[in-house]
């Protein structure tokens, strides 16, 4: 188990493969700044559509309730 642990991290840290290993982080990190800089500059928008979709469901909600209602108490 050691011997296959040794000859993972060998071929892990092979100085031959470090300009792919290093491209393979830099590609890494990249995407993960982009999800998040997506993710933070779309956020005050996609809170305002959510709350506003929200906000007309309650309404839709509150008024066929009152119609239900209303036909309930008007036979």
């Amino acid at each position: 188990m050691e011997l296959r642990a040794l000859e993972l991290a060998i071929r892990i840290l092979d100085p031959r493969k470090w300009k792919l290993r290093l491209a393979q982080l830099g590609g890494g990190i990249l995407a993960t700044l982009w999800i998040w800089f997506r993710a933070v500059d779309h956020a005050d928008v996609d809170r305002a559509v959510r709350d506003a979709k929200r906000a007309e469901r309650r309404e839709r909600i509150r008024a066929r309730s009152a119609e239900l209602e209303r036909q309930h108490l008007a036979p």
